[in-house]
């Protein structure tokens, strides 16, 4: 099911475009990865795509309608998003973070009713962090605190999670552990994953399509479509750093 397009979008700051025109279309039951250089505009598209920025020009479509049309309360309940660097209270606990993305749902007073503890408890095993549940935040590991800003996505239970390089600060380990429970959040609970990262290689080899910003211009497609149309071979300015399209990996000379 298509969930968002962006058709001849531009992004940026007060009247300033960034880059090219983005058009793209993302459908539930798919990983997407963004991959760009630093500087270049991933954090600005995801944030212009979750309303937390005005666009330029273009549209942005959510089930077929503007997202302009959408109120808060409505716009919550089909998008969720992850920011790497965003304040958390450390002093909450596990449960009491992932509570929080019951927010569109409960009343004045956040009381969460039955369905709503329901919800978060099968966030915390879908995301196994069930046994960390009564933890305070600031006691977590990074890729505990990735897991459990993943599970408060997940009970805000929208179509579509934006994450802002998740993997950042995570060693090899713990970035295979991460993406392989976002693939399994599209495959298993139908959810459309759109993530910006820098781990190419990884991105490659797990995402179902991939987004990438380079100078020239914007290319989106399959791994593979990617590949053959030589969008990786002069992705870095750097010809010692060759992309090898056999392997699906960059070797340095």
């Amino acid at each position: 099911m298509k969930i968002l397009s962006a058709r001849q979008l531009n992004i940026g700051y007060r009247e300033k475009t960034i880059g090219h025109p983005f058009t793209f279309d993302l459908h539930t039951g798919k990983l997407y990865t963004l991959i760009g250089k630093n500087g270049i505009g991933k954090s600005t598209l995801i944030k212009t795509l979750s309303k937390l920025l005005p666009k330029i020009s273009g549209e942005v479509l959510l089930n077929n309608q503007p997202i302009e049309n959408f109120t808060t309360e409505h716009f919550a309940k089909e998008i969720s998003f992850v920011f790497t660097n965003q304040p958390i209270h450390q002093d909450l606990t596990v449960y009491e973070l992932i509570a929080l993305g019951r927010f569109p749902y409960t009343n004045w007073m956040n009381k969460l009713e039955k369905e709503d503890e329901e919800i978060i408890n099968n966030s915390l095993k879908i995301t196994q962090v069930e046994d960390k549940r009564n933890k305070k935040i600031k006691h977590l590991s990074d890729g505990q605190v990735q897991r459990v800003l993943i599970a408060r996505a997940i009970a805000q239970d929208t179509h579509l999670i934006f994450l802002d390089e998740p993997s950042n600060h995570l060693d090899l380990y713990h970035k295979v552990q991460l993406y392989k429970l976002l693939k399994n959040l599209c495959v298993k609970h139908n959810k459309a994953i759109f993530l910006s990262s820098h781990d190419l290689e990884l991105s490659i080899q797990l995402s179902d399509e991939m987004l990438v910003i380079k100078e020239d211009g914007n290319y989106f497609g399959t791994p593979n479509e990617l590949i053959e149309n030589k969008v990786f071979d002069h992705f870095f300015d750097d010809d010692q750093i060759v992309f090898n399209a056999e392997q699906k990996r960059f070797i340095i000379y």
